[in-house]
């Protein structure tokens, strides 16, 4: 029944008790009937039943072109994906403004990335001015993570600073700013402050350049609502705090620790983390590694080890 899906259910007898087990089982339709030999060959055939996240539907809150890596991996371990975005990115018009900060690029000493999403707006208003890679020469180039950094790669840039945790405290603590150094921050205009703060209290002139807007995507928070409340979701990502707040914002605060009650909330970090737990909600999963890859590994890592106990338990009964 349900083939294919989380919901699957099967049920296997000699032809002579089918029907009772199936009655015993509650099976209905959809489903489908297998008859004769080729049944005996089931436990060799169903790999696919045996990956770490067959049977768990996964809600993905990142927009698309974002998703693709953690939509990926998960249905790689044999997760049911569900891409519903709370979030959508809106780049800023190319105001005088940017303009004057862009042409007067040399004059810094660093540039700070903080998401791919900054780094590709930058380089498209950089295009757009008749500008490219080039204009940064005399800058060092800091990026808060490895998505962010391999954003960088593809506009010729190689970052000079990485840090090992891909937080704006750690981003901060792995830059040499010196006193006085200018420091050019192109962000999204509602972000946290904390980069900002460290570099300026070590002597650093700091510009923020906001570049963007991050939006509540109506659409995705409508079907993300709709899933949780039909129960068809086991396991939400939130990828930023942003993606948690969006949905915060389009439910009543009261409602949503209900709402979450009996679903496992999977965070890519601390930050993400501290978001969620604000608004009286429990973070189940929570990535070590602050990525996709690592979130989709936390969230396989988790129900591995959910599973493995499930089995031993069962063992447990059947040998007492």
């Amino acid at each position: 029944r349900w083939g294919t899906l989380p919901e699957q259910t099967t049920v296997v007898a000699p032809l002579g008790e089918i029907a009772e087990r199936v009655r015993a089982a509650q099976i209905s339709p959809p489903a489908i009937t297998v008859v004769g030999e080729v049944v005996r060959l089931r436990e060799q055939l169903k790999w696919f039943e045996r990956k770490p996240l067959f049977g768990v539907r996964v809600a993905v809150t990142r927009p698309p072109d974002q998703s693709r890596e953690l939509i990926a991996s998960l249905r790689e371990a044999g997760a049911d994906v569900l891409l519903t975005p709370t979030i959508e990115i809106h780049p800023r018009l190319l105001t005088e403004e940017v303009r004057k900060e862009l042409e007067l690029l040399h004059s810094y000493d660093w540039a700070v990335f903080t998401s791919a999403n900054g780094v590709h707006i930058f380089f498209e208003y950089l295009g757009r001015m008749g500008q490219d890679a080039r204009s940064l020469a005399d800058l060092r180039i800091a990026a808060i993570g490895d998505k962010t950094a391999e954003a960088l790669s593809q506009h010729g840039i190689h970052a000079d600073v990485t840090p090992d945790r891909f937080v704006q405290e750690a981003l901060a603590s792995a830059i040499p700013v010196l006193s006085g150094d200018r420091v050019l921050i192109p962000r999204a205009a509602a972000a946290r402050d904390a980069l900002e703060r460290d570099l300026t209290a070590r002597g650093g002139k700091v510009r923020v350049l906001p570049l963007y807007d991050t939006r509540v995507c109506e659409s995705g928070v409508t079907q993300l609502l709709r899933e949780l409340r039909e129960g068809r979701v086991h396991v939400v990502t939130f990828t930023s705090a942003s993606t948690f707040e969006s949905l915060a914002e389009s439910a009543h605060d009261a409602d949503l620790p209900q709402l979450l009650q009996n679903v496992l909330l999977a965070s890519i970090g601390p930050i993400t983390s501290a978001a969620i737990t604000r608004k009286g909600c429990r973070v189940a999963i929570e990535a070590s590694h602050h990525n996709a890859q690592g979130l989709a590994e936390a969230i396989i890592e988790f129900f591995t080890n959910e599973r493995s106990r499930s089995a031993l338990e069962e063992t447990k009964e059947v040998s007492s």
